[in-house]
């Protein structure tokens, strides 16, 4: 009797655990959803749909971290929350991020495919095949009650192809672009590497890796995989700019040698 017991009060113990890793997801998550609607910030225009019309967005995402911060410095002051929590619960965490993440991308799946929302679907680049619409996706600009389902991250390299195409002019770092054929941008980010772009995913990805020193090479898995990732698609890249650019490319890449880690690679 007292070893069921004992079973019983280990099974329950384990459950409770998983549960606080799901409140955890819940909590963070219904955070992001009520903070990212109230509080204030500048309201973009997002790309024109082909509809006509586009998504508006509110860019306060500085702003939600640092209440959040904030927040949890207050939880950790008061005795309510472990500033450990997120290495303590690890690995339920991880199971509940990974079960949510199934059910709400099956939810958008269907919800995709019962859509008359053209302007919001991808409904003309369905295949058909539920592995690969499940996969990539069905609509474009899935929505909730108004909450975006999707993060777009915007770095500096990416800002600056945007600025140069709305405004060739514009200034790069306080300078004139440097532009060769009219097309290509040579200045700034562009100007030291030719995908500097995914020098920024790399550094964020290991970003998440150091803090982990260098115990176990497990945590560095992520910059690896996307390391070899992104080269193979900077290849690729590579070819199709070649093609489409022909001879501005190839003086494109007289002037920028390096592709995305100055004198690395």
């Amino acid at each position: 009797m007292n070893d069921g017991t004992q079973v019983v009060d280990y099974g329950l113990q384990t459950l409770w655990r998983y549960n606080v890793g799901v409140v955890l997801l819940l909590s963070y998550i219904g955070y992001l959803a009520i903070f990212g609607s109230l509080l204030p910030g500048k309201v973009v225009p997002g790309v024109t749909l082909a509809d006509g019309t586009c998504i508006h967005y509110r860019c306060n995402g500085l702003l939600s971290l640092v209440l959040l911060v904030l927040l949890l410095g207050g939880g950790v002051a008061a005795g309510v929350v472990s500033p450990t929590v997120i290495a303590e619960r690890g690995l339920e965490l991880l199971i509940a991020t990974s079960v949510f993440s199934f059910i709400v991308t099956l939810f958008l799946y269907l919800v995709g495919r019962i859509s008359r929302d053209s302007g919001s679907s991808l409904k003309p680049h369905v295949s058909g095949n539920f592995i690969h619409d499940w996969w990539f996706g069905i609509q474009l600009n899935p929505q909730f009650m108004g909450i975006d389902l999707k993060y777009l991250i915007f770095r500096g390299a990416n800002k600056q192809k945007h600025v140069f195409k709305k405004n060739p002019k514009a200034p790069i770092w306080g300078r004139p672009p440097k532009v060769i054929g009219g097309k290509l941008l040579a200045s700034g980010y562009w100007g030291i590497a030719r995908h500097c772009n995914y020098l920024g995913d790399l550094l964020l990805a290991l970003s998440f890796s150091l803090p982990c020193g260098i115990s176990s090479p497990i945590p560095y898995f992520y910059p690896i995989y996307l390391l070899i990732l992104l080269i193979w698609r900077e290849r690729r890249d590579e070819a199709r700019c070649a093609e489409k650019y022909r001879g501005i490319w190839a003086e494109y890449r007289k002037t920028v040698p390096w592709r995305i880690l100055p004198y690395v690679y």
